[in-house]
């Protein structure tokens, strides 16, 4: 009979959802209204977190009405090749960040 003793490694792959990253996965799903309400909620509860828009709310809703009006009117917009189907480029920001007013703000 022989007795002895092994040394061996077992190398395994686990994946398994954080806490952190269930939240974030959660966050990234919400519309812009639902984030902002999350937003305010969490500002609510913990009164150390101060929450700052770039824009003011005023126009983000602006901008989301006018989005909207865009996506709605297909009949309105015509795509490239004349069918009414969804135009990306009538979708794009009205405020266009520019390099020089990044690096003026940092």
């Amino acid at each position: 009979m022989q007795v002895g003793f092994e040394l061996y490694q077992k190398q395994t792959l686990k994946l398994s959802l954080t806490p952190e990253l269930q939240q974030s996965i959660n966050i990234l799903q919400y519309s812009t209204h639902e984030l902002i309400d999350f937003l305010n909620r969490q500002a609510y509860e913990n009164p150390v977190l101060e929450i700052s828009f770039k824009e003011p709310l005023a126009s983000l809703s602006i901008h989301t009405k006018i989005n909207s009006q865009i996506r709605g009117s297909s009949s309105k917009s015509k795509g490239f090749n004349g069918d009414n189907d969804y135009n990306p480029i009538n979708n794009h920001s009205v405020s266009t960040e520019t390099l020089e007013r990044h690096l003026l703000e940092q």
